[in-house]
């Protein structure tokens, strides 16, 4: 099956929400992007456990065996204009988008121009954007940040940084926007910043889901950012760990097979592992959707020299001021 959009089917009780879940890799030329589909599948999980019915979820990806698919910004303003049709005032609208690498402006024009602009009064937009550098997506004034310590403070203070999305909520009236993020917080290793860079896939839907696991469906804004930046770290800590075990010498010899269980929360299970082949790979399992054995770095590419794990944390910012317990997606 080639590339398309898929909305489930089933029957819908919660007719107040609705989700757009859009997963892509990079730009490329002639106004396309390649794709994906890992994240937006524990996604579309997640929202199901929220209430969001098959047929009030779409998902846009690439879901072909071939190497080379493209998704057009066409579809993807095919997409919005299907999640913002019939909004109403008190529903839950989620735009998901992951995997972006280079082509936030391009995604800042579509969502201003096609989705901020149109939203209605007394509606709530979740954009939930899993890409490293996401969180400047949209600029939106408050901001709940923490510290390097784990603790949340107040959604009241002012986003500091450069503006790239000016007027991202005229329009909009009253309607309530939460973007969740990341933001590359820099290396586990400072000493050594010059080495390549390894990230792990779908970071910030595993450390989403991961809070929601750990403390139900009904999770504050506080509690969600400090279990999101604490199985941050614990990711990228067991990954580092991994990359400093030594490979033999001889590329012939196989090394120890071993399995870390890195996350277990509820029905979410997140694995880091070396096989015998000396590959470096991680497991995901959630509700029903599992991915076995995924190479994340292979011998041959380790061997080259050391690797180095970049540092992401969770963002989460507001168009006006929320209280830090305020709950999600109720």
């Amino acid at each position: 099956m080639g590339l398309g959009s898929s909305t489930g089917r089933g029957r819908c009780s919660s007719t107040g929400k609705k989700a757009l879940l859009v997963s892509c890799k990079s730009l490329l030329p002639k106004d396309v992007w390649s794709a994906s589909c890992y994240e937006i599948l524990l996604a579309q999980q997640l929202l199901q456990k929220f209430g969001f019915c098959q047929d009030r979820i779409r998902c846009m990806t690439n879901r072909s065996s071939r190497k080379v698919d493209m998704l057009r910004s066409d579809m993807l303003k095919e997409g919005i204009d299907w999640l913002v049709d019939g909004a109403k005032p008190g529903d839950h609208l989620v735009f998901f988008f992951a995997n972006f690498v280079s082509f936030q402006g391009l995604l800042q024009e579509a969502l201003q121009e096609n989705l901020m602009d149109r939203l209605p009064p007394g509606a709530t937009l979740y954009a939930i954007f899993d890409g490293n550098h996401s969180g400047a997506v949209l600029d939106l004034q408050h901001a709940l940040s923490c510290s390097f310590m784990g603790k949340s403070r107040s959604l009241g203070s002012l986003k500091l940084g450069v503006r790239a999305f000016h007027g991202c909520m005229k329009g909009n009236g009253q309607a309530t926007v939460l973007q969740i993020a990341h933001e590359f917080a820099g290396f586990v290793d400072l000493s050594a910043i010059m080495l390549p860079t390894l990230h792990i896939p779908g970071l910030l839907t595993l450390t989403f889901i991961y809070a929601i696991e750990s403390c139900g469906s009904r999770i504050r804004l506080s509690k969600l950012i400090d279990l999101m930046q604490e199985s941050a770290r614990t990711l990228q800590d067991s990954l580092t760990e991994l990359l400093s075990i030594p490979l033999p010498e001889d590329e012939g010899t196989c090394v120890a097979p071993f399995v870390i269980q890195v996350l277990h929360a509820g029905e979410l299970r997140v694995q880091f592992g070396q096989n015998k082949g000396g590959d470096i790979f991680m497991t995901v399992a959630y509700r029903g959707v599992s991915f076995r054995n995924r190479v994340l770095l292979s011998r041959e590419t380790r061997s080259v020299g050391s690797w180095q794990v970049g540092l992401s944390l969770p963002s989460v910012s507001c168009n006006r001021h929320r209280s830090p317990s305020h709950r999600i997606l109720v």
